[in-house]
């Protein structure tokens, strides 16, 4: 991962910052290296005095010379309207910065008392040690079929690649010939990154005090301010020809082996006809706008990527 700090020498302090993380994703079903733009954050003060953007943003190409990155993309939450109009207005100095749908991460709260649920006459089990080579050509299979979908090699499951996720962290719904229909992984990241609650506001600042009671409905009470939030995300996922009943019972299945979690997270893109079913339990959604950021021409951009694949983002990896 690369970050990019700005900085008042004369004054000693920062004043702006982003990063970019690079990964192998699918596109057009070739692995190509492709970058993640996240976390940029400009001091209001200076953005009106000084031309700080473009200058952090040259930066990201040079430092990539030698890597051939394709492009790069990022996300922006749809209620944070200055920063889309910010960055999509087209500059000589900057990228362009090209919608390409919407995605949503959902909060799904677990039903406490929701039993096992059926799942015959197919098999719902954790991936041993000798399914580590079918779960990556299955991955790899489904998941080239995607726009977007991350590359993962049978190393990556034995090192520390991918802090806290190893092939024991992977599930797998399997047919009556251990054949996989879906697969995908419980990603807790809660040993190197924490999430605050600092507090709530809306409909959820009125539902927090009665929220103790929601146990007795089976789903958890809202978490107190100031705690740090227990969650795992369903990471690396994939269904095998994006089938809406395979998806529905390998979800369901993922949401019982979890349960001792408040909640967990799956990402969407709003191509993905499987949102239906993740629409139809207890969530909380946050929307974000995906663009694919590149400093090449727009027509270069918009014809080699193929539209009709469905776009995946990873939602551990955002």
């Amino acid at each position: 991962m690369d970050v990019v700090v700005c900085r008042d020498q004369e004054r000693g302090k920062i004043v702006g910052f982003g990063a970019c993380a690079l990964r192998q994703l699918f596109v057009n079903s070739v692995p190509q290296t492709v970058g993640y733009l996240f976390g940029l954050r400009t001091r209001q003060e200076y953005m009106r005095k000084f031309p700080l953007l473009h200058k952090g943003y040259a930066m990201i190409p040079k430092l990539h010379r030698e890597q051939r990155v394709s492009f790069y993309l990022t996300t922006i939450l749809e209620e944070n309207l200055s920063a889309q109009r910010l960055l999509e207005k087209r500059r000589a100095a900057m990228p362009a910065y090209l919608p390409y749908g919407s995605y949503t991460v959902y909060t799904l709260f677990q039903r406490k008392k929701a039993g096992a649920p059926n799942i015959r006459p197919w098999t719902f089990r954790q991936a041993r040690s000798d399914d580590s080579h079918r779960l990556v050509n299955f991955l790899s299979e489904h998941g080239r079929a995607l726009q977007f979908f991350p590359v993962l090699q049978e190393q990556d499951l034995q090192s520390r690649t991918l802090p806290g996720l190893h092939l024991e962290h992977f599930y797998l719904l399997v047919d009556e010939r251990d054949d996989i229909l879906a697969a995908g992984a419980l990603w807790d990241q809660a040993a190197y990154k924490q999430y605050v609650l600092q507090g709530y506001g809306g409909l959820f600042k009125m539902l927090a005090p009665v929220s103790r009671l929601f146990p007795l409905i089976g789903f958890p009470a809202l978490p107190a301010p100031q705690s740090t939030l227990r969650f795992f995300t369903l990471s690396f996922w994939a269904v095998k020809h994006r089938e809406p009943e395979i998806f529905r019972r390998f979800l369901r299945a993922i949401s019982h082996v979890g349960r001792a979690y408040p909640f967990f997270l799956v990402g969407l893109h709003n191509r993905n006809p499987l949102g239906r079913i993740v629409e139809r339990h207890p969530h909380i959604r946050y929307a974000s706008r995906l663009y694919v950021v590149s400093w090449d021409a727009e027509p270069q951009i918009s014809g080699m990527l193929d539209n009709q694949r469905i776009p995946y983002l990873e939602c551990g990896l955002l």
